[in-house]
C-alpha cells in the first residue's frame, strides 16, 4: 500500500538480478526473487545465461524487436513453473512478457511449410506452453516461434480477481520444452 492506502502495482524484470527503470512509463520493473510466502515471487526454472565464449552472460546481446524496453526482454527465467504475488483481494491487470530466445532453431523453417498446419502446430518453435491464471486458462498452445518469431517482444494482458487471501497464482504449464517469461508485472483496477 502507498503512503494514501492505495494498492500499488507491481513490475518485475523476470530472470534478472537488476532492476530496469522505464522512462515512457515511469515505471521501475524490479529485479526478479523467489517467490517467498507473504510476498511475490518466481517459482521454479532459472535465470536465463548465455555463454558468448567469452564470458557468461545474463541476458541476450541481441535485439529484441516491437519493443523500445529491450532490457526487459532480453533476460527471462528458463522453465519456469509459476509467478506468485500474495496480495490483497480484488480485481487486477495482469501482463505477461515474453521473448522466444532460440534463434537457432532448425525447425523454424517449418514455420512456413504448407502442410497440415496441425502437424506443425508443435514442432514450429522449441517451446509450447499453456497459461493459466488463478486457475483460469488465459493462453493455450502458446508457441512464439511459430506466432511470432523469435527476439520479438510479446506482451499479453488479462484480469483477474485475487479472493478469498489467495492473492494472485499464474502457471506455465509446458506442452513441449520450457515456458519463459521475461516480465510481469500486476496493477490493481
Amino acid at each position: 500500500l502507498t503512503a494514501d492506502g492505495e494498492r500499488d502495482e507491481i513490475a518485475v524484470n523476470v530472470g534478472a538480478h537488476y532492476s530496469f527503470y522505464d522512462p515512457e512509463s515511469e515505471l521501475l520493473w524490479m529485479a526478479d526473487r523467489e517467490y517467498t510466502p507473504g510476498l511475490w515471487g518466481a517459482i521454479g526454472g532459472e535465470p536465463f545465461k548465455k555463454d558468448d565464449g567469452r564470458k557468461i552472460l545474463p541476458k541476450l546481446s541481441d535485439d529484441i524487436l516491437g519493443s523500445t524496453k529491450e532490457p526487459l526482454f532480453q533476460s527471462f527465467n528458463k522453465g519456469i513453473e509459476g509467478y506468485r504475488f500474495d496480495v490483497e483481494d480484488g480485481l487486477y491487470e495482469v501482463t505477461l512478457c515474453f521473448v522466444e530466445p532460440d534463434t537457432d532453431n532448425p525447425e523454424e523453417a517449418l514455420i512456413y511449410t504448407f502442410s497440415d498446419p496441425e502437424k506443425n502446430k508443435a514442432k514450429a518453435g522449441a517451446r509450447v506452453f499453456d497459461v493459466e491464471i488463478n486457475g483460469s486458462p488465459v493462453l493455450n498452445s502458446l508457441n512464439l516461434a511459430q506466432e511470432f518469431g523469435p527476439l520479438q517482444a510479446v506482451t499479453c494482458r488479462f484480469r483477474t480477481h485475487a479472493k478469498d487471501q489467495k492473492g494472485i497464482e499464474v502457471k506455465f504449464l509446458p506442452i513441449q520444452g520450457e515456458p519463459v517469461l521475461s516480465g510481469i508485472r500486476i496493477k490493481p483496477m
